[in-house]
């Protein structure tokens, strides 16, 4: 999910969701309010229900007629580039994303510090963000983040 809206918010300068992220040890994480309100409208809507497993499942199609084309089409593009990573892989593409890395621990991603983005396709070198090029004040920021 981080990546779609990262991806979408690269592109258009507005996230698919509206969801806050919040930066952990694992990773960009949506925000759990707002999560957990999204999952309980889901349930009492009746559009999940729970498996023998425990474990919720989608009832119906949950409401794409809501998502337009073009975000449908940036959602495919998105998982069509990292859909052959394993998830080791991607926690390790997302800790080095200037977005997770801007941001302090347990609080919100900036989704504008996309911007430092390499726009090269996504690999998993030790320096990924070389090419970065940072303004002085982002240069501050970050620097401060991590003093």
């Amino acid at each position: 999910m981080f990546f779609v809206e990262a991806d979408y918010f690269e592109k258009y300068g507005e996230l698919i969701s509206g969801i806050s992220y919040i930066k952990n040890n694992y990773g960009p994480t949506p925000s759990y309010s707002e999560t957990k309100k999204a999952l309980d409208e889901l349930k009492s809507g009746g559009y999940l229900i729970k498996n023998k497993e425990n474990a919720y499942i989608a009832k119906n199609d949950l409401l794409l007629k809501y998502l337009d084309d073009k975000k449908l089409d940036a959602i495919r593009a998105t998982c069509e580039k990292y859909y052959k990573l394993s998830v080791n892989d991607i926690c390790l593409l997302a800790h080095k994303d200037p977005i997770y890395l801007g941001a302090e621990k347990n609080k919100i991603l900036d989704f504008s510090f996309v911007r430092y983005r390499d726009e090269d396709k996504p690999d998993l070198e030790q320096n990924n963000f070389k090419n970065v090029k940072f303004s002085d004040d982002a240069q501050k920021k970050l620097l401060a983040l991590i003093s």
